[in-house]
C-alpha cells in the first residue's frame, strides 16, 4: 500500500472515530432528565469534546497531507 493511500485511510478512520466519540460523549453525559422532561446539553461543550475534536483535526491534517504528497497523473 502506498504512503499516500495509507495517510488517507488513517485520516478517514480518525475522523470517523472522532465523530463517534463525540456522539457517545454527548449521549452519555447529556442523558434524558426524567424530572424535568427535557434534554440536557451537558455533554456537548468544548470541554467535554476536545479529544474528539483533536482526532478530527489530526484526521483532516492527514487527508490534507495525502493530497500534498499525491503524484499528479
Amino acid at each position: 500500500m502506498e504512503t499516500s493511500a495509507l495517510l488517507a485511510l488513517v485520516g478517514a478512520i480518525l475522523i470517523i472515530v472522532g465523530l463517534v466519540f463525540m456522539a457517545f460523549k454527548g449521549i452519555w453525559r447529556g442523558r434524558f432528565n426524567r424530572e424535568s422532561r427535557s434534554f440536557g446539553l451537558k455533554g456537548f461543550g468544548l470541554k467535554a469534546n476536545w479529544p474528539g475534536l483533536l482526532l478530527i483535526v489530526v484526521g483532516a491534517l492527514l487527508l490534507l497531507a495525502q493530497a500534498l504528497f499525491q503524484n499528479p497523473g
